[in-house]
């Protein structure tokens, strides 16, 4: 009896580290030169780091990128904004990014609901701060050229010309 039950951890075990490993197909496929022009110009933010991620995390990104066409503008210009910031983080601040949400997702909702609302402030205090402690833009100088005045050009022969008084 103790055979078959360790035997059916071990095959169990076996599946699970199989359902995780990694298709060399998969793998080659969702590298940048591979995903295509379409989703390269939506992904661009995290083209440094993209063949880093693991094939689930680009197939995660790449379904982002396939809906992205069909969004509303405000909702293009949300997720663009989002995957530059995360382009832009590091490995660690990822990390600490993902390991965050997960506890987030993990309090009920009355809480969430009140962390989120910190977060939302927090956030507009920075971007506030931020706006503040950029110099104001300068205005650049018009620059004015000088009006040019036509030369004094003889006037044709035969003309009468208007003789000064005297």
């Amino acid at each position: 009896m103790r055979i078959v039950a360790w035997l059916a951890v071990l095959i169990m075990s076996w599946s699970l580290l199989a359902a995780d490993a990694i298709n060399p197909s998969d793998e080659v496929a969702t590298r940048w030169a591979n995903i295509g022009p379409a989703r390269q110009q939506v992904l661009a933010p995290l083209a440094p780091e993209w063949d880093h991620y693991t094939p689930k995390t680009r197939h995660h990104f790449m379904a982002v990128a396939d809906k992205y066409p069909t969004l509303k503008p405000e909702a293009q210009e949300r997720i663009a904004a989002r995957l530059k910031h995360w382009g832009s983080l590091t490995k660690e601040q990822r990390v600490l990014a993902r390991a965050n949400y997960k506890k987030v997702q993990q309090l009920p909702p009355e809480k969430r609901a009140v962390v989120k609302e910190q977060l939302k402030q927090a956030h507009a205090k920075k971007l506030a701060a931020k706006a503040a402690t950029q110099p104001a833009p300068t205005p650049t100088p018009v620059v004015s050229t000088p009006t040019a005045t036509p030369a004094a050009t003889p006037a044709p022969a035969g003309t009468p010309t208007a003789k000064p008084a005297s």
